[in-house]
C-alpha cells in the first residue's frame, strides 16, 4: 500500500513539475541526433577506432540512471554506458540515488529531469518496480524512448529492457545451493528491500525450485530484510543462526546484504560450513569467496550491461531494428563463480571488470 501510495504522489509530482518546466505547453518529441556526423551503426558492425563527436544540445544526450553508484557492479555498469556514449557519439549522463536502492523519490525525480531536458533516451534501472511505473510512463508520454535495464517495472510503459532473464539465473543459482548442501537440509532467506521486481524475482525463484524439486530441503521462518545496511544483514543472520541452529544455508539478493551475511559467518566461524549464495560482485564478496564464506554468486558482465544498453538505446533512436529482442526484451547471460571456478580465467575476468 506505501508503495502504491509513493507512485500516486511521484505521479502527479511528476505532472505538475513537468507542466512548470514547459511552460504548461506539450513536450516536444525528441531531436534527432543528425548532428552527430556518423553513419548510423548496427550490432554488426565493426566499431572505428577513434570515438566519434557527440553534437551538442539535449538531442545527443542520453540519462542513464542506476541504482546506486558506490559497488564494483553499478561502477562497471556506469563505464559500459559512458565508453558505449563516447563510441555512438552521445553523452551519457549517470545518475543514481546518493542513498541507494532505498531512495525511491530521488529515483523519480531524476526521471523527471530528464523529461523536462527533453533528452534524446532515458535508460532506468527502477529501483522500485510500481513506484517508477508512474515515471516511466511520463517519459512515454513526452514521446523519449525508455529503456529500462537490470529490473522490471509493474507496466507497459517502456520501449526495449536489457536484462538477465531473472526468473532462469536465479533457478540456476538456486539448484548450485541446493547442490552445495546434498538436495537437503534448511536455508534462510534474506532480501534487501521489499518492491524491487528483481529482488522480489530472486527470493521467489528459490522458493519455487525447492518447492518443485527439494523434497528435503526446507524454506525457514521468514524472510528478514537488510534494507541495504550490511549491519542490518549481519544481524538477521545472528536471529536466524539462534532461532534455527541447524540452518544449512543462506540465500540473498544484492551485494550489500552478501557482505553482512558473510561478515557474520566468518565471525561464527561458519565458512565452509553453512553456504551462502548471492548475486553480483564487490571486493567483499571476492574475499567472502576466497575465504570460503560465500558459496555460490551469480555474476553478470556488469560492463556488457551498460554499454549494451546504451547501443540498444542509440540504435533505437536511430530506427535501426535490434537482433535478439523478444517481446521488447533482450536477454543477458548469467555465470554461476565458486570457490572451484573463482580461478579460472575468465572468471577473474568477469569478476573484476573495472581493471
Amino acid at each position: 500500500m506505501l508503495r502504491k501510495v509513493l507512485s500516486v504522489i511521484l505521479t502527479v509530482l511528476m505532472c505538475v513539475m513537468v507542466l512548470s518546466a514547459c511552460g504548461g505547453s506539450q513536450t516536444s518529441a525528441p531531436k534527432t541526433p543528425s548532428d552527430a556526423g556518423t553513419e548510423p551503426t548496427s550490432a554488426e558492425d565493426e566499431p572505428s577506432d577513434e570515438p566519434k563527436e557527440a553534437a551538442s544540445g539535449n538531442a545527443n544526450v542520453i540519462y542513464f540512471i542506476g541504482k546506486e553508484n558506490q559497488y564494483t557492479h553499478w561502477l562497471a555498469v556506469k563505464k559500459g554506458a559512458e565508453e558505449a556514449g563516447k563510441e555512438f557519439g552521445y553523452e551519457v549522463r549517470y545518475l543514481a540515488p546518493p542513498n541507494g536502492e532505498t531512495d525511491l523519490e530521488t529515483q523519480a525525480n531524476m526521471v523527471l529531469t530528464a523529461i523536462s531536458d527533453e533528452t534524446a533516451a532515458v535508460c532506468l534501472a527502477p529501483n522500485d518496480a510500481e513506484a517508477l511505473a508512474g515515471p516511466c510512463g511520463q517519459v512515454k508520454a513526452a514521446g523519449i524512448p525508455m529503456i529500462l535495464y537490470d529490473s522490471a517495472i509493474t507496466t507497459d510503459d517502456y520501449d526495449l529492457m536489457v536484462s538477465l532473464d531473472h526468473v532462469k539465473c536465479s533457478e540456476g543459482l538456486s539448484k548450485v545451493l541446493v547442490d552445495q548442501i546434498g538436495g537437503k537440509g534448511q536455508i534462510a532467506i534474506i532480501n534487501a528491500v521489499p518492491g524491487a521486481s528483481t529482488l522480489e524475482i530472486r527470493e521467489n525463484a528459490l522458493k519455487d525450485y525447492v518447492a518443485q524439486n527439494c523434497p528435503d530441503v526446507e524454506i525457514v521462518g521468514e524472510t528478514l530484510y537488510s534494507s541495504n545496511d550490511p549491519t542490518k544483514a549481519m544481524n538477521a543472520t545472528y536471529d536466524f543462526l539462534t532461532a534455527y541452529p541447524d540452518v544449512a544455508a543462506f540465500y540473498t539478493t544484492n551485494s550489500p546484504t552478501a557482505e553482512g551475511i558473510a561478515s557474520a559467518l566468518k565471525e561464527r566461524n561458519l565458512g565452509g560450513e553453512r553456504m551462502l549464495a548471492c548475486y553480483d560482485v564487490t571486493d567483499a564478496i571476492l574475499q567472502g569467496l576466497e575465504e570460503g564464506f560465500i558459496t555460490a554468486v551469480s555474476v553478470v558482465d556488469s560492463y556488457g550491461m551498460g554499454y549494451d544498453t546504451v547501443k540498444y538505446a542509440v540504435q533505437f533512436i536511430k530506427g535501426e531494428s535490434i537482433p535478439g529482442v523478444v517481446d521488447k526484451f533482450v536477454s543477458l547471460d548469467a555465470t554461476y563463480v565458486t570457490p572451484e571456478n573463482f580461478k579460472e580465467p575468465a572468471i577473474q575476468k568477469l569478476l573484476h571488470p573495472l581493471d
